[in-house]
């Protein structure tokens, strides 16, 4: 049997590659020819990662440097590739993670510095900490976490969490990237609820059609899961427009596209997902893509359409007097809701409680831009009907022959228009 004959080709220090004369073996900058093997040195490695992925570089470096503890300087090229392997190919992408440091319980710094790898170096207000290290996990009677309950918990609630670090990994690995996380801020929506942790926190576990693709990504190819929220647009915010059951109606329920509602009652802060919007109805809405989270005090989904009838989860009417109204939610939301807003939008009620006073109201559309164009030309159509109302002056002979002027006459009112009608 032909053996190839092998020949090594050195390249300086950095970018080295071994060849055949078949195929070419991939390699990587930072490579260096040591005992006639391509290996990198672990300041190489490190270089590799932005500063605040120092900590999870010398993890992995650990992880996988193999049975080369002789010398712990370098990694040999093989294993270098089977890091990119296992985070292209795993399928619990959580799991590579958490096995990194090789314990069964989590203290609650090991659990920040997980998730600040996972937020891609950013920091959260204290608040939001708060909310992920006793409502989205929960400790054990030892103040630790453990391994499988992290899984659970964030595989269950926030099953996109690891994507983001997953693909910046594979582009520092593979020498792809030309982009700097100093400066990467996607969290560019300025909201009153939806601050920029909440913006992060949803990007774990919003899907379609509440997210979509920006026209620049910092990956260029691949949209981060952080980037697809970026086309929100608010419809409504009680701190600007006030409490009102009228502009609420006004500015969100003639938007037909997928929408986000934040409803904030004392401790509470609960999240709608309507995937056909808002809408008054006498028949329920709100399919597969519908939800109801409950974000404080606990983290935790009440309401999917995924479980629900096929008759909706939704339910809104604010004008027929022959039904029951207000906004209702729930998997048969006028039997059963779980939550129910009276008439004038200003109580709530969880699960069958005492009302609650709503204290803020925040609405964003979540559609495309077709979306946002239709109601922007529905509400310039409406305009323009009001300001030719206002300037319509009505002629003598149209009002003597007027349905308006004969309703009012059946009700004894006698309307003298203009001077050229005279009374009989």
């Amino acid at each position: 049997m032909y053996i190839p004959r092998l020949s090594l080709s050195i390249m300086g220090s950095t970018n080295s590659r071994i060849e055949t004369n078949l195929n070419p073996i991939k390699t990587y900058t930072g490579f260096e020819n040591h005992d006639n093997e391509l290996v990198i040195s672990k300041e190489s490695f490190r270089n590799k990662f932005d500063l605040c992925f120092y900590d999870l570089a010398d993890l992995l470096w650990d992880n996988f440097k193999g049975d080369r503890s002789s010398n712990d300087e370098f990694l040999v090229l093989r294993k270098y590739q089977s890091i990119i392997e296992y985070l292209s190919s795993a399928q619990d992408k959580l799991e590579i993670f958490l096995s990194l440091f090789k314990l069964r319980a989590l203290s609650e710094s090991d659990v920040k510095a997980l998730f600040k790898w996972f937020l891609l170096g950013r920091d959260l207000k204290p608040d939001t900490w708060q909310l992920i290290i006793t409502s989205i996990l929960s400790s054990d009677e030892n103040g630790t976490y453990k391994h499988h309950t992290i899984v659970s918990c964030l595989n269950r609630l926030c099953p996109d969490i690891c994507n983001d670090l997953v693909n910046i990994l594979l582009q520092l690995l593979k020498d792809n990237h030309s982009f700097n996380l100093t400066d990467f801020n996607p969290y560019s929506l300025s909201g009153t609820i939806l601050t920029s942790d909440l913006q992060w926190l949803f990007s774990t576990f919003l899907t379609y059609p509440y997210k979509r693709a920006p026209e620049t990504c910092l990956l260029q190819t691949t949209p981060l899961e952080c980037e697809q929220l970026s086309h929100l647009h608010c419809l409504f915010d009680s701190t600007n427009h006030g409490m009102s059951l009228t502009r609420l109606l006004e500015l969100v329920f003639d938007y037909n596209g997928p929408t986000i509602v934040f409803l904030k009652a004392k401790e509470f802060l609960f999240c709608l997902l309507s995937d056909q919007g808002l809408k008054e109805s006498l028949k329920t809405f709100g399919k597969e893509y519908s939800f109801l989270y409950q974000i404080q005090p606990k983290f935790i989904r009440l309401v999917s359409g995924k479980l629900g009838t096929d008759s909706g989860i939704f339910y809104a009417n604010f004008t027929s007097k022959t039904s029951k109204r207000g906004l209702f939610v729930g998997h048969q939301p006028l039997i059963s809701p779980v939550i129910e807003i009276n008439e004038d939008f200003t109580e709530l009620k969880y699960n069958s409680g005492l009302p609650i006073r709503l204290n803020a109201i925040e609405v964003w559309a979540a559609g495309s831009s077709d979306h946002m164009s239709k109601l922007e030309d529905q509400k310039k159509w409406e305009s323009d009907q009001v300001a030719k109302a206002k300037e319509r002056k009505l002629k003598n002979e149209t009002w003597q022959d007027s349905a308006d002027r004969f309703l009012l006459e059946l009700d004894g009112k006698r309307v003298c228009h203009s001077d050229g009608i005279e009374l009989p």
